[in-house]
């Protein structure tokens, strides 16, 4: 991105260039965003800058106000709504619009906010080890779902085939990388869990298979949509066999 103290000084270079006609602006403030505060600031400041541009002669056709309008995760986390967030930045928008007397299309990128529920990701349970933690051994880990790992970041767990049974222990559910930070769901309070039960990670439908990786060994899983009480395949597991794929052994090894 380009700093903002620098916009306009750039947008007017890019309007003396042959061949390019720039028409707009694009901002991204941050994901996961949880107030609609910080969408409203972004507004103001872009609203200003078209306003800076419209001075120097240039054209702004459209305004692209990015993402980054967060979920709620956790039961306890409330997210903001599209509704809210529009009652938020269109007064702002509408308002120097007709000010500066434009017309742009304005363009919002809802990502994580329109995805991430739409997916449930199913794993089986392989073990249960009861030390000083109860450890869940899952036959899934963080190369299929990264964001526990990477970012600390909380999926809903749900023991699916027992959701109408009420909590009784508090688990941990690991993965079977050889990895210590392979942990899906650190001390949840869950149903009983035995061997052969699914844990059902919630909303695992941004930052999920995009992010998906063969890492040490372990295949990516199917994907299965499921509408209207019926099921359909709509993406192959892989076998190990994926991992020699594209491989290519120079003749010289094999003389």
């Amino acid at each position: 991105g380009i700093p903002w103290q620098e916009i306009v000084d750039v947008y007017k270079t890019a309007m003396n260039l042959d061949g390019m006609r720039p028409v707009g602006l694009h901002c991204h403030i941050g994901s996961q965003i949880l107030d609609t505060s910080p969408f409203v600031e972004a507004m103001a400041k872009m609203m200003d800058l078209a306003s800076q541009i419209v001075e120097i002669g240039g054209e702004i056709e459209m305004m692209d106000f990015g993402g980054g309008l967060g979920i709620a995760y956790a039961p306890e986390m409330r997210a903001p709504t599209p509704a809210d967030l529009a009652a938020g930045i269109l007064p702002v928008f509408k308002d120097r619009c007709n000010e500066l007397g434009i017309s742009p299309r304005m363009i919002l990128e809802p990502g994580r906010s329109i995805a991430a529920d739409t997916t449930v990701f199913l794993t089986r349970v392989n073990v249960v080890k009861k030390a000083h933690v109860n450890f869940v051994g899952v036959d899934a880990g963080f190369n299929l779902l990264a964001r526990p790992m990477l970012y600390d970041a909380y999926h809903h767990a749900v023991v699916a085939n027992k959701a109408d049974r009420k909590p009784e222990e508090k688990y941990t559910v690991v993965g079977p990388i050889c990895e210590s930070g392979d942990i899906l769901a650190r001390d949840r309070n869950l149903p009983e869990i035995e061997r052969g039960d699914i844990v059902a990670m919630l909303d695992a439908g941004a930052y999920g298979f995009s992010m998906a990786s063969v890492y040490n060994g372990q295949p990516r899983c199917p994907e299965v949509l499921v509408n209207g009480g019926k099921a359909e395949l709509i993406r192959q597991g892989e076998d190990r066999s994926v991992f020699l794929e594209g491989q290519i052994v120079p003749p010289r090894l094999l003389k």
